[in-house]
């Protein structure tokens, strides 16, 4: 075969698109867990800075331990265990029928279609294990017994630390 004709200009180019193609198929094979690792860690510096707890130095996985993550029904306004929180996904599940509600028009304001029936939260605890519930159920809009107050749900800039 001739060095410059068009069939091997062809097995080159292929070659090395094959050859490109297995290397960055690997690096994206090999990465995935430190990619994981490090959505994981954002999350978690994320959550430690919007309740006012980062501190610029210490390890944030330490700092993280005082913050529980537990799912709150909905409808109660109640922490719930029916589900695991740890692995509950509340995208995934407002897809599912059986795992939340559609919206009428009127209260689908987000163009959402459905809402989950349970929402994670990541609850602060104090030195005694005690978090601010009063607060907590301000934000979410209901009252500690499980009833609506809708003139609650407005954030008055209250801390979320006890």
């Amino acid at each position: 075969m001739a060095n410059e004709s068009v069939t091997k200009t062809f097995v080159v180019a292929l070659t090395l698109c094959i050859v490109c193609a297995v290397v960055v198929s690997s690096a994206a094979v090999s990465l995935r867990p430190a990619q994981e690792a490090n959505k994981l860690l954002d999350l978690k510096t994320n959550i430690l800075a919007s309740a006012g707890l980062l501190e610029e130095g210490v390890d944030v996985e330490t700092q993280f331990e005082k913050i529980s993550v537990k799912l709150v029904d909905m409808e109660t306004g109640r922490y719930t265990t029916e589900v695991d929180a740890d692995t509950y996904d509340q995208r995934k599940a407002s897809g599912n029928p059986s795992l939340s509600v559609p919206l009428s028009a009127s209260e689908d304001i987000a163009k959402i279609k459905r809402r989950a029936n349970f929402a994670k939260v990541y609850v602060v605890e104090n030195a005694q294990g005690c978090c601010c519930h009063d607060n907590f159920f301000q934000l979410l809009g209901v009252s500690s017994g499980g009833s609506s107050r809708k003139s609650d749900t407005q954030h008055q800039g209250s801390n979320m630390r006890s």
